[in-house]
């Protein structure tokens, strides 16, 4: 596309001061442009227009936009030309620009946004584009970009997809606006430190007390008759002494940790540690997407390859950035709801001695009957029940 470059003519009307100012920037903006340097080129194109307005201008300004791979302000530019110009445009001179007006046309990208729920605003790039839901589709440069969902109260929802030249792309965004209807849980009731555990009637469980207060346990009761009933059994043989039973070993804090709990915990920790390396590479990805971004924004290239390059490096680190934070936030949530089961394990395990450990022996073992008499607990509380053996 060829640009304008016959100066500017002085009007009747003007002492030259405007006049001068805007073929010295106009001169400045063809410098830029034969060096390539298309956004100071824009800039002073731009500032020749504001000086003095010139048709002529608003051509060069249109193609430092389509150079810079934006073609939707192009457009408006070219469009404008055609317009201030009139019919002293020649003809083949407007065939030129309305050729270069169709291929920016079809050069601009679209949006098509599926916004749920309705009423809530879209933005696209920052910019407001209207409440869900969109009844046409946004036009977009060639690029990365960011659709946002925000809520009247405040959540915002965010969609980022990158988009090559004519392309429609459909977009979806979820807000999550239910959340401020979820209710506030009450205050939890503070209870004493020095309440005394309280089990039910008929519960046989040992109550929980804490780590070192364990009482010892209540010796067996034996009436003397049921003494006397296991020491007649044959009084004449030779008896060994009653074998003492081993001492019970108090259990550290540790060994009251259940092993499901251990197994949850590790875990968790697993989890939490994947989350969070999932997450640091989210973050690096999508530190490259904001740097592809931010060079095709300040139009950091030199010729259309260099731009591909940076259209197809910011969809691949868009494309790291979702899959990394979707993965980060499912071994996160995981790994903590491992570590709250594996404390929950522990809170609610009970500290109860098993039946093997209550038995206590009372009746000597003989040589030739094998005869063993033990004293059992009862599950009716304090009682003891005798149990032989022969």
């Amino acid at each position: 596309m060829a640009i304008a470059l016959h100066p500017l003519a002085a009007t009747a009307q003007d002492a030259g001061g405007d006049t001068a100012r805007a073929r010295a920037r106009f001169a400045e903006g063809l410098r830029y442009y034969d060096g390539g340097d298309w956004a100071r080129a824009l800039d002073a194109f731009r500032a020749a227009y504001t000086a003095r307005p010139h048709p002529s201008v608003l051509v060069n300004i249109a193609n430092c936009y389509v150079r810079l791979g934006r073609p939707t302000q192009a457009v408006p530019n070219f469009v404008r030309y055609l317009s201030e110009s009139g019919d002293a445009v020649e003809a083949a001179r407007r065939t030129e620009i309305e050729q270069a007006l169709a291929e920016a046309r079809a050069s601009i990208a679209r949006l098509s946004i599926t916004a749920t729920p309705e009423g809530q605003m879209v933005f696209v790039d920052g910019e407001q584009a209207g409440r869900a839901p969109l009844a046409q589709p946004i036009e977009v440069d060639p690029g990365p970009h960011v659709v946002e969902l925000r809520g009247d109260s405040g959540a915002t929802a965010t969609v980022r997809i990158t988009v090559t030249p004519g392309e429609l792309a459909n977009v979806r965004v979820a807000g999550a606006s239910v959340a401020a209807a979820l209710p506030t849980p009450g205050p939890v009731p503070a209870t004493s430190a020095a309440a005394t555990p309280v089990r039910a009637t008929g519960d046989t469980r040992t109550p929980w007390r804490p780590p070192g207060s364990e009482e010892a346990p209540e010796p067996p009761r034996v009436t003397p008759g049921q003494a006397a009933a296991a020491a007649s059994a044959d009084s004449s043989e030779p008896t060994e002494p009653p074998a003492s039973a081993p001492p019970r070993q108090e259990s550290g804090l540790l060994d009251r940790v259940p092993t499901a709990s251990w197994i949850a915990g590790g875990a968790g920790i697993v989890l939490v540690a994947v989350g969070a390396g999932f997450g640091v590479a989210a973050l690096s990805s999508q530190s490259d997407f904001d740097d592809a971004a931010a060079a095709i924004e300040a139009g950091d290239y030199s010729s259309s390859a260099e731009l591909e390059s940076l259209q197809a490096r910011g969809r691949r680190a868009s494309d790291a950035q979702t899959r990394d934070a979707v993965i980060s936030d499912v071994s996160l949530g995981l790994g903590i709801a491992a570590l709250a089961t594996a404390v929950a394990l522990v809170v609610v395990s009970p500290n109860t001695p098993s039946e093997e450990q209550a038995a206590v022996s009372v009746g000597p073992r003989r040589h030739r009957s094998r005869s063993h008499v033990s004293a059992t607990p009862l599950h009716g509380g304090g009682l003891l029940g005798i149990r032989g053996e022969f």
